[in-house]
């Protein structure tokens, strides 16, 4: 019953600052800021980490970032891939939001948040101005990890509808060394042989129109 507790009250609190992230994301480094569309990380101000890290979301273990689409924009994905032993990516899971007519008319702009659990599966979640999506994936198969790398979306990224995006790659071993990589790997995974489980995360702006 505690666990449920915690659960149920880090999820509240996290919905809070969400909203408080949403409502004053005004830094100048985000991807509201830049005439473009696309993606960029969320500065967040000391209050807000101080209030993430009581819950135990970290820099670490977690990704914000806010982004604007284009208006005709008719769904937000995110996309969960394995690199398979062909070095290919495999689609794991996927989450998505549809926007309705109004919000297809103009501009989008909101936050896109990843956390990565205890038990290594993914939390994600979209939130826009007045609607919400959050998805939860289920944790990588086999042996657990001893030595994982993370590697976050590190700059604004401008994004073209219909095109997939990696905002994170996620790397594990059941070893005590851990390797290093880039987000461009997800293009060219040939640096990605040593490790024993890859995953990728990307963002698309999806669009009929645009095709």
């Amino acid at each position: 019953m505690k666990k449920i507790f915690k659960a149920l009250l880090n999820a509240v609190v996290l919905s809070a600052v969400l909203l408080s992230l949403t409502a004053c994301n005004d830094s100048s480094a985000d991807a509201a800021a830049s005439e473009k569309n696309g993606a960029a990380p969320y500065e967040l101000t000391e209050d807000e980490r101080a209030l993430l890290s009581a819950l135990g979301i970290t820099d670490m273990n977690s990704l914000i970032l806010t982004f604007r689409a284009p208006a005709g924009t008719e769904e937000l994905i995110v996309r969960l891939y394995t690199l398979g032993e062909d070095r290919n990516w495999k689609e794991a899971d996927s989450g998505k939001i549809f926007l309705d007519e109004q919000e297809m008319t103009k501009e989008t702009e909101g936050l896109f948040t990843m956390q990565v659990r205890k038990d290594y599966s993914l939390e994600f979640c979209f939130k826009l101005d007045g609607s919400s999506m959050t998805y939860e994936t289920d944790p990588p198969a086999g042996r657990e990890p001893m030595a994982c790398t993370r590697t976050f979306l590190p700059e604004f990224q401008e994004m073209e509808p219909n095109t997939e995006v990696p905002v994170a790659i996620l790397s594990y071993t059941t070893g005590n060394t851990a390797y290093s990589c880039r987000l461009q790997d997800y293009y060219d995974t040939s640096n990605l042989s040593q490790m024993e489980l890859i995953q990728a995360v990307t963002l698309e702006f999806a669009s009929e129109e645009a095709e």
